[in-house]
């Protein structure tokens, strides 16, 4: 047998010894489509359930698809992470937006929007999630192939739940 086949075969033992562990527990596949600094994660990370999402977001992005394995445990779903916004007082840059309904999640934590929190704001509202053992957010988002809001992602916050697959 060569050394490529032995390869391939080690890799196919690999991932499904990853696929069996994650189906055992709060853990779950995910994807990223984006591109990383050097394999490096800077800034915040953006993980689909859907591989095709992470593909679309790849091909239009020169990204490449990356596959990670996450715990759910500490992951709080969007109306969690809405209410601490609101609780806190936090506002967009923008005046008039309403953070409780009015904007998609990402549109507010992602300072590439001009309607999300201010830096400091930003920063801030990470640290109270942290000091929550909040790991990621469960959210909304827009599916990438319909350009229809719907789909289920995840925010990383802890990035340190992140286990690659290669």
């Amino acid at each position: 047998m060569s050394e490529e086949m032995r390869d391939q075969i080690n890799k196919v033992k690999k991932w499904k010894q990853f696929i069996n562990e994650t189906n055992n527990s709060n853990k779950k596949i995910v994807y990223h489509g984006g591109q990383l600094n050097n394999g490096n994660i800077d800034g915040l990370l953006y993980v689909s359930f859907d591989k095709e999402q992470a593909e679309a977001y790849a091909k239009g992005n020169g990204g490449i698809v990356r596959i990670f394995e996450i715990d759910m445990g500490d992951v709080i779903l969007e109306d969690t992470a809405r209410s601490i916004l609101v609780k806190n007082k936090f506002q967009s840059k923008e005046d008039g937006w309403d953070l409780e309904n009015e904007l998609n999640l990402y549109e507010i934590l992602d300072p590439n929007f001009t309607t999300s929190l201010s830096d400091d704001d930003l920063n801030k509202y990470f640290n109270i999630l942290k000091s929550m053992s909040v790991t990621g957010i469960q959210f909304t988002d827009m599916d990438i192939i319909s350009l229809k809001n719907g789909i289920q992602n995840v925010l990383i916050v802890d990035k340190s739940i992140l286990r690659s697959y290669e």
